[in-house]
């Protein structure tokens, strides 16, 4: 067939009202990109959401451990025939260290980076007493040997109260941002002497 004759494809389109564009528009681009945007920050938000979760979880599954690991010790010292008392610090004995306790350290977090992921058991200095209410148990009295703190990855701190004559771990509190800058300030002033 000749180039002549060869109907044109592009002429009949526009003579009847087609778009002969090949493409995007600038507009269908940038509504494009605007949903994009959106998905990947709400697809972002809850991986932020979900690890957040994560941490919580493995938190409390430690206390947990730490709490089941007490009796177990306790029930093994009275098989062998010794006198059953629960440890010092509740975190000996374990078959497995919590990933971030440090057994060297006697400081509470202090919520800066350095200390993310830090698990540590400190003695208490004085002596002090949990109402049952505060120590969330039915216990009649909740005497406080110790604290156990936990530092998230967000830089909060929480503790948990040890009564080492009963064996138990109190509920949960979050460290105030008062006391975290208490323990950052006694930490640099060790740090000049």
């Amino acid at each position: 067939m000749n180039a002549m004759f060869k109907p044109d494809h592009d002429s009949v389109r526009r003579q009847s009202g087609w778009k002969s564009e090949l493409g995007f528009t600038f507009i269908e681009m940038v509504m494009v990109i605007v949903m994009i945007g959106l998905l990947a920050s709400v697809a972002i938000q809850r991986m932020f959401d979900m690890a957040r979760q994560a941490e919580i979880t493995a938190e409390a599954t430690t206390i947990e451990i730490l709490r089941s690991n007490l009796l177990t010790v306790m029930g093994e010292q009275m098989l062998q025939g010794k006198k059953a008392a629960f440890p010092e610090n509740p975190f000996s004995d374990l078959n497995k260290i919590p990933e971030g306790y440090d057994p060297r350290r006697r400081e509470k977090p202090t919520g800066l980076d350095k200390d993310d992921n830090l698990w540590v058991y400190v003695r208490a200095t004085g002596s002090e007493i949990l109402s049952p209410e505060e120590a969330g148990t039915t216990l009649k009295s909740f005497d406080v040997d110790g604290f156990i703190y936990h530092q998230r990855n967000n830089g909060k701190v929480f503790r948990w109260a040890y009564d080492r004559s009963r064996g138990a771990i109190s509920r949960k509190f979050q460290v105030p941002d008062s006391e975290l800058e208490q323990a950052v300030e006694r930490i640099s002033d060790s740090d000049w002497d």
